[in-house]
Formats: C-alpha cells, sequence, structure tokens
C-alpha cells in the first residue's frame, strides 16, 4: 500500500529523503516561488538529469499550470534528459525509483 501524504510538500520531502538514500544520486527541489513551471525536483543520477513534476494521486489537474509543466518537461526530454515525468505519485513512485536504479546500474 502506498504511503499516504497530507499535501505535495510533505510529499516531497519524503520523497527528497528517499533519494539521497540512493547511492549515486544527487536530489534538489527549486523554492516554490521561483518554480513556475519548473519541475518539482530537479536529478542528477549517475551522471543522467532527470526532472520529476509531483502529484498527490487525489489532486485535481489545474489546466493552465499542468500546460505548463507539461512544455517545461517536454523541453527537458528534447534536450537529452533521460527520465523527465509529469506526473509522479506516490502510487507510481515505485516504478519511477526502479526506473532510477537502472540509470543507476547503468554506470
Amino acid at each position: 500500500m502506498p504511503k499516504t501524504f497530507k499535501n505535495e510538500k510533505a510529499f516531497q520531502n519524503w520523497l527528497l529523503k528517499e533519494l539521497a538514500a540512493m547511492r549515486g544520486v544527487w536530489a534538489y527541489a527549486p523554492p516554490t516561488l521561483a518554480r513556475r513551471g519548473i519541475p518539482d525536483v530537479i536529478v542528477c543520477a549517475n551522471g543522467y538529469f532527470v526532472a520529476l513534476e509531483l502529484k498527490l494521486d487525489a489532486s485535481r489537474p489545474d489546466p493552465t499550470r499542468e500546460k505548463l509543466q507539461e512544455y517545461t518537461i517536454g523541453k527537458i526530454r528534447d534536450a537529452g534528459s533521460k527520465l523527465a515525468l509529469t506526473r509522479v505519485t506516490p502510487n507510481t513512485w515505485p516504478q519511477v525509483r526502479q526506473e532510477l536504479e537502472l540509470l543507476l546500474a547503468a554506470f
């Protein structure tokens, strides 16, 4: 059963701890005021740039915000990111973690 979180910030804080515990991973959450359109978490995993846009499973989409987020993630993918995801949730985290571990094993 996936962990539940009160809000997206709590999920982000938990995820940053998870990422910090992974060998070969550096993760950063840009300040809230500076990140309109910027992914919630920026990661370097084994030299690969990774961008993660976080959502709570039950969150309602904000069409304007999500359009900008999808645009930014698309630009990051176009620039060669090995992993750039627009909707990382507590339910999808185990799969995303596996993808990160594959990047880490590629070294």
